[in-house]
């Protein structure tokens, strides 16, 4: 723990230089950044997931090169408490990954990695709450699915809230979805699939389900 602190105060420290004149250019810079990070990062989910080894390392890296990039970068945008925050948090999960890699604990570095995920998740900045919710499913579902596999008795009470909160985004998602008459089966589809989730009982359906609900994810396409 003293270790993950450590980076993420370093990173805190590195990024805060703010040069105004620059702003424009840094804003540009980051968004080419983070236009494939999260891609990489479930890329990583997978490849930790299916013990791929040399795929995963070759993956970590990559992400955390581009990470110390993004650090860089953002000495030269306005202070956004939110984000820096995010880019903390993200420096622990990478040490986190590297230390249950190390461990060839695979379930709980995909774990970690899905948790990567949703610090970057919350870090983008998207151009429709579409996008966002649909991050975000990806992100529960994942998660949903990392829990049950790891142990769906001792996370019990993490997994109620995973799914709570898929619930409701799928809510505020299928909101939006509605409005345009060409998602009808995309948004029938998923509220079966939610009806679904609600009445699973055990860590195998759940399981099932999540794999569905990431493929309707797939079909979803911004607006």
């Amino acid at each position: 723990m003293r270790m993950i602190l450590k980076a993420s105060f370093l990173c805190w420290i590195i990024c805060t230089g703010l040069m105004p004149y620059q702003l424009a250019n840094a804003a540009n810079q980051t968004h080419d950044v983070m236009s494939n990070l999260n891609l990489r990062i479930n890329d990583l989910t997978v490849s930790l997931l299916n013990k791929d080894k040399h795929k995963s390392l070759m993956l970590y890296d990559s992400i955390q090169l581009t990470v110390e990039k993004l650090c860089q970068q953002m000495k030269n945008q306005a202070f956004d408490e939110k984000k820096y925050r995010e880019l903390m948090m993200a420096y622990a999960w990478i040490r986190v990954i590297s230390i249950n890699f190390k461990k060839h604990a695979w379930i709980g570095a995909a774990i970690s990695s899905n948790q990567l995920h949703a610090s970057f998740i919350r870090f983008t900045e998207y151009t429709s709450k579409l996008q966002s919710d649909g991050a975000w499913i990806r992100y529960l579902s994942w998660d949903l699915m990392l829990l049950n596999l790891e142990d769906p008795k001792g996370n019990a009470q993490l997994l109620r809230f995973r799914r709570d909160n898929l619930i409701s985004t799928w809510e505020d998602m299928s909101e939006i979805l509605i409005k345009n008459f060409r998602n009808k089966s995309l948004f029938m589809e998923g509220n079966q699939l939610i009806l679904e989730l609600k009445k699973a009982k055990t860590p195998k359906q759940v399981i099932a389900l999540t794999k569905k609900i990431l493929a309707l994810m797939d079909q979803i396409k911004p607006d």
